[in-house]
């Protein structure tokens, strides 16, 4: 059917993006000619805490949670205190959490614009094409950031509302927020839409 074979583009779409922007920033990590600021900045603090359970960074004075609210560093802590400390694990979850913006916004935007028997389709045609979009590139480039998670993130909590699966709305929601605290203004957004368009409890 017509939906099995969106949810399908949408499946491989997300696969190939993943495959693309991983190639990408590992490429350009292993040729030397990566962004060394950012990376950096995030590598040392994600090894402090690995090595010493420590929010530290030579970047900045005092806990780096009071510079950006990023307890979800924790993630990549743990990944590469099992596998050793290498730069090229942050490569990897900035291209999953650029693919998974598409699965994400699909899911969203099919739901914010039912019952428009146009909206799956409208819905496929908008997600398959972030990865290519101006300003997801200006992203893609910048490397690794907590909050390109953190968007996937509030988009299905965005989902998990409008389908009325409030606890995964609302713990979705959370998690978001300890991506960076930038995201907070697309949880609100998304909120907003929830409201709007919710019913009942819901709303």
């Amino acid at each position: 059917s017509s939906a099995i074979l969106r949810r399908s583009h949408c499946w491989l779409a997300t696969i190939v993006a993943a495959v693309w922007v991983a190639a990408l920033l590992v490429n350009r990590m292993n040729g030397l000619s990566a962004p060394p600021y950012d990376l950096a900045f995030f590598q040392q603090v994600v090894w402090n805490v690995a090595d010493r359970g420590l929010w530290v960074s030579s970047f900045h004075e005092g806990s780096f949670l009071g510079l950006h609210f990023s307890p979800v560093l924790v993630i990549p802590a743990v990944i590469e205190r099992l596998v050793g400390p290498d730069v090229r694990v942050l490569n990897l979850l900035h291209a999953l959490a650029v693919a998974t913006l598409i699965p994400a916004s699909f899911l969203f935007l099919r739901t914010l614009l039912r019952p428009s028997r146009f909206g799956p389709a409208l819905a496929a045609v908008l997600s398959v094409g972030i990865p290519v979009w101006g300003t997801m590139q200006d992203v893609i480039r910048s490397d690794f950031h907590p909050e390109t998670i953190g968007i996937g993130l509030a988009l299905l909590a965005g989902w998990a509302g409008l389908t009325k699966r409030h606890r995964a709305m609302w713990a979705l929601a959370l998690l978001a927020l300890a991506t960076r605290e930038d995201v907070s203004y697309a949880v609100a957004v998304i909120g907003l839409a929830v409201a709007v368009r919710g019913r009942g409890s819901t709303r």
